[in-house]
């Protein structure tokens, strides 16, 4: 009888002990390749759209660390973007433009937005350095899309004071009607058909 109780405190043991060491491991493990323990961490960075009633919201990446948020308000045609101060919880950085007069004549009193942030990253140019979002606002009625940049701030972390500027366009289309430079393209593809 004494021998069967040896052997049941002995894997007791060392059941205990196996379950103390795989837990050991795992945590390691865990915590190497989810990034706590690795000198590159793994960042995580989300972009968000949303509209209803023909209103829109839509987040983008303004610098490496911090983001911005778009509202686009159809009653008004503002497009309006801000930056929420990490250190202080406040909004500081203000991004606005009236976008009617980029879609005007064409959009009509009733105005029918669709809008939507991309990443990009521009080439610093004569002194200009750009946000690494743009947003992208597309009026149905018209068919034109315009895109926006903005000016970026290294600094946006820190800033002590509130920050104005404007929205850039920075290039249209029109989705609608194919420009004459594509209507005489032809792709590979459709060479390969053509005796």
């Amino acid at each position: 009888m004494a021998y069967k109780s040896d052997i049941l405190k002995l894997s007791k043991r060392g059941l205990l002990l196996g379950i103390s060491l795989g837990l050991l491991v795992g945590i390691v493990l865990g915590l190497l390749f989810g990034g706590r323990l690795s000198r590159n961490p793994i960042l995580v960075q989300a972009t968000a759209t949303h509209g209803q009633n023909n209103h829109a919201l839509a987040t983008g990446e303004l610098n490496e660390d911090v983001e911005l948020v778009a509202f686009l308000d159809p009653e008004t045609s503002f497009l309006r973007a801000a930056v929420l101060n990490v250190r202080n919880y406040k909004f500081q950085v203000f991004y606005t433009r009236n976008i009617a007069k980029d879609f005007a004549p064409s959009a009509g009193k009733n105005p029918r937005y669709l809008m939507t942030t991309g990443r990009a990253v521009f080439n610093f140019q004569a002194g200009k350095r750009f946000a690494r979002s743009v947003i992208y606002v597309t009026e149905l009625n018209s068919g034109k899309c315009v895109a926006y940049g903005m000016q970026s701030l290294p600094n946006a972390r820190s800033l002590h004071q509130k920050f104005y500027s404007k929205l850039i366009p920075l290039d249209q289309l029109t989705f609608r009607e194919i420009p004459s430079s594509e209507k005489e393209t032809t792709s590979p593809e459709d060479a390969e058909d053509k005796p």
